[in-house]
């Protein structure tokens, strides 16, 4: 708020803008080509049981603070459960280093990001780069964000909070058609991809 009463523009990538930086303009985060190089051959294969990865920076639940809650403990329950009754099979990643992480999802058939705070991160759009079913819980604000910048309102992230995520998960994990149809499309908003408008402060 200081920068703004100042006058000085401020920009910031898009992922919960609107919440923190109100006053800045909305910018795209890229993915590098180490991320999104194997783009087609990641589609999900023919699996009996697919692989679910998820990734928590920290090991917090989803009852911290808001932009630090993590949901650990409520998603690894989930997982445990799903994996229990043969729904699938799942790789949960903490403190290793990020190319050993990337050859992991790669493995992976769907990818948990964040289903709790409303937002994204930057392994979203990694994930969507190497054409995973990517969970996440995107609230109006980000869907906001995200319409602006791709120009498309066709967002192929499976947009579920973690209270509903098994269900969703169960399903998925039982139609392989399903899931290669989303992950063909988790593409498609880096080829509509528009610079934002000046936002009026």
């Amino acid at each position: 708020q200081q920068l703004h009463d100042l006058g000085i523009q401020q920009s910031v990538v898009a992922q919960v803008h609107d919440s923190l930086y109100p006053n800045a303009h909305p910018l795209p985060l890229i993915v590098g080509d180490n991320v999104s190089v194997a783009l087609i051959s990641t589609l999900p294969k023919q699996v009996k049981k697919p692989k679910i990865f998820f990734s928590p920076s920290v090991s917090n639940s989803a009852y911290f603070h808001r932009w630090a809650a993590k949901g650990k403990y409520e998603v690894e329950k989930i997982l445990k459960k799903g994996k229990r009754a043969g729904h699938w099979d799942y790789t949960l990643v903490q403190d290793v280093p990020f190319n050993e992480c990337i050859n992991l999802r790669y493995k992976a058939d769907i990818v948990i990001d964040d289903i709790v705070t409303g937002g994204f991160h930057t392994m979203t759009l990694e994930s969507l780069a190497q054409g995973k079913v990517v969970l996440s819980y995107l609230d109006h604000r980000t869907i906001a964000s995200l319409t602006q910048l791709t120009g498309t309102h066709d967002i192929p992230i499976v947009n579920v909070r973690y209270t509903e995520a098994f269900a969703v998960l169960k399903a998925l994990a039982a139609d392989t058609q399903l899931r290669q149809k989303i992950a063909q499309n988790s593409p498609v908003p880096c080829t509509h991809l528009t610079l934002p408008p000046k936002r009026k402060v």
